[in-house]
């Protein structure tokens, strides 16, 4: 079963994905008929004429053009990560949990510190990996509105 965060992650590829099809299609689509055209360039100047070594190389120079166009592709946007640890209680009356960030050598079941709440060991429970929210997405923080007080003139 996906957390809700996985799903909204899920659900945004999702869009993505649907709008890069489109996009992808109508690029494929314009890039045939780019060959087709360009091939047919070749073909004329194969056939002779005063201007067949023109449309030859014209022909050639578009096929290299779209190959090259072809082998182009966006930089990936790098999202940003952050790794944390969840230590649990191993005394089980006590529901004490404390997150942290990740540190070399966290491994699942390692015993590591003690419970603020009952002094017993702590251990590692969970180790996973969160999508922080880009700058845009970040809620802006909330500014005071100014109160202007209106004072009559005496």
């Amino acid at each position: 079963m996906l957390i809700d965060e996985e799903e909204d992650e899920y659900a945004e590829y999702l869009k993505k994905n649907r709008k890069k099809s489109l996009k992808s299609l109508l690029k494929a689509i314009v890039i045939v008929v780019a060959f087709v055209g360009a091939y047919f360039l070749i073909q004329l100047g194969f056939a002779g004429g005063e201007q067949g070594m023109s449309y030859t190389i014209l022909g050639f120079l578009l096929i290299c053009g779209l190959s090259s166009l072809m082998s182009l592709r966006p930089a990936k946007k790098k999202t940003q990560r952050q790794t944390l640890t969840i230590l649990g209680c191993t005394d089980p009356r006590c529901k004490g949990k404390r997150v942290r960030d990740y540190q070399d050598g966290d491994y699942v079941y390692k015993e590591e510190g003690r419970c603020a709440a009952c002094d017993s060991v702590q251990r590692i429970e969970e180790i996973y990996s969160v999508k922080l929210k880009n700058p845009k997405q970040a809620k802006k923080p909330r500014q005071e509105k100014k109160k202007i007080e209106i004072v009559p003139r005496t």
